[in-house]
């Protein structure tokens, strides 16, 4: 494995770097994934740096030369890169998603600007960030959903909530969060 990806002096430089790259040219970004778990108190290995981000097309090509000047690597993405870019820099996976429909232009509406491993960066607020990975359903997303909600119980806007997952036809889900925030 690469070692690249455990080194959290390399994942902080990464994380500042894109966030002094989005303000730059004005991207609205919000971090997300394994790595933003942190900005709201919990922890958890990962492989990568996953960021949320609207961009215009005549920024598309600015954000790619500074990511390659700055050391990003691209990365093919067999025929995603409508959805998603993907950059390797020194071992980190960096997957940038763009923001395509309601729920993730709303997310980055949303954004909360916080620290994140000692970086300061926008970062989904924990609604949105637990109806993402409530979205995708894979088994680590939902162990995240229900750490997320057990550490931020007395915080999280469940209406909010409720009129996401109505709208994204998420209601079988929805019953595994009434019991957690119960």
């Amino acid at each position: 494995m690469d070692k690249g990806r455990y080194n959290i002096t390399t994942i902080k430089k990464a994380i500042a770097i894109l966030t002094r790259i989005f303000n730059s040219i004005n991207i609205p970004f919000a971090l997300i994934g394994g790595i933003s778990l942190e900005s709201w108190g919990l922890s958890r290995a990962t492989y990568d740096i996953d960021f949320l981000i609207i961009v215009e097309n005549h920024q598309l090509q600015i954000l790619k030369d500074k990511l390659k000047k700055n050391k990003f690597e691209p990365i093919k993405t067999s025929g995603l890169e409508k959805w998603m870019l993907r950059f390797l820099f020194n071992g980190i996976q960096i997957d940038i998603l763009m923001a395509m429909d309601d729920l993730t232009k709303n997310a980055l509406k949303r954004r909360v600007l916080k620290e994140c491993i000692g970086i300061k960066t926008y970062i989904a607020s924990v609604e949105d960030l637990i109806l993402l990975k409530l979205r995708l359903s894979r088994p680590r997303d939902i162990d995240d959903v229900i750490s997320l909600i057990n550490f931020n119980k007395n915080t999280i806007d469940r209406e909010y909530l409720k009129r996401w997952v109505k709208k994204l036809l998420l209601t079988g889900e929805w019953e595994l969060l009434k019991k957690i925030l119960e």
